[in-house]
């Protein structure tokens, strides 16, 4: 008698595992380096993206702050972002704010599944020229892996995959750093 087929459901959590397996360790390992030393100096981790990528930051952030005890926030305030976006345009959204909080030895984790955001990738070129770390977490292309320090990508062009493993990535470097 043959095995029943997989659902849906467990295809694509299959999908997503499969996907957080080929996310190179060494890139995380670097990744938590940055963290430690960010943490040590008692500088501050900025998280930011759109959409389901702010969602994911805003996690990111609260966890960082509440489990490992790192200084974290998440640009991704509505009333902030459409402030900005009001007065400054869209794509200034985060880099209007980095302007004013960042200081040098911060580190930026920009969350981007396309790579692609004009705002994401305007906040990695100001944060870098501020003195700022910056680790992108990004789907499997675009333009933003190339203006970071650090690129973690996953190899992936699903909104919801690349998410969920983003997701995950956060989760384990707030259990590795509390």
């Amino acid at each position: 008698m043959m095995a029943p087929a997989l659902s849906r459901l467990g295809l694509y959590l299959e999908e997503v595992a499969a996907l957080l397996g080929q996310v190179p360790r060494h890139d995380l390992e670097w990744l938590e380096r940055i963290l430690r030393q960010t943490q040590g100096t008692g500088r501050m981790v900025y998280l930011l993206g759109n959409g389901g990528s702010a969602a994911t930051a805003a996690h990111g952030a609260l966890d960082l702050q509440k489990r490992a005890g790192l200084r974290a926030l998440a640009l991704t305030d509505g009333p902030l972002l459409t402030a900005w976006g009001n007065d400054a345009g869209y794509e200034n959204v985060f880099a209007e704010s980095l302007r004013r909080l960042l200081v040098p030895g911060d580190t930026v984790l920009l969350l981007s599944v396309s790579g692609a955001s004009p705002n994401v990738r305007r906040a990695a070129r100001l944060a870098r020229a501020l003195g700022a770390y910056t680790v992108a977490l990004t789907g499997e292309s675009g333009p933003l892996g190339a203006e970071v320090d650090l690129a973690i990508r996953v190899p992936n062009t699903t909104a919801p995959r690349v998410e969920d493993v983003h997701l995950v990535i956060l989760h384990a470097l707030a259990e590795a750093l509390a």
